[in-house]
């Protein structure tokens, strides 16, 4: 499995089990990680070399939800490429 791979299963996990939870149902929950994956698909391919597939799914896991938390923390550096 490739490290792009595993960062795709691991954000859409995260983020369907996150909006099933706000939501309520599996068909909301599972709709609005999808508007979301858009963009975890385009920086799949972007993960630099010396970052995990875990550790770049958490980064986009907690900007994406703290975003929408309406929170503001930092965003790491190789997420704005």
């Amino acid at each position: 499995m490739t490290k792009e791979q595993q960062f795709i299963i691991e954000v859409q996990t995260a983020l369907t089990v996150y909006y099933l939870k706000k939501e309520g149902t599996l068909g909301n929950a599972v709709w609005c990680s999808l508007i979301n994956m858009d963009k975890a698909f385009q920086l799949s391919s972007k993960i630099p070399d010396d970052l995990s597939a875990h550790k770049a799914a958490c980064d986009f896991i907690t900007h994406m939800l703290d975003a929408d938390e309406g929170d503001k923390h930092d965003t790491p550096a190789w997420l704005m490429k």
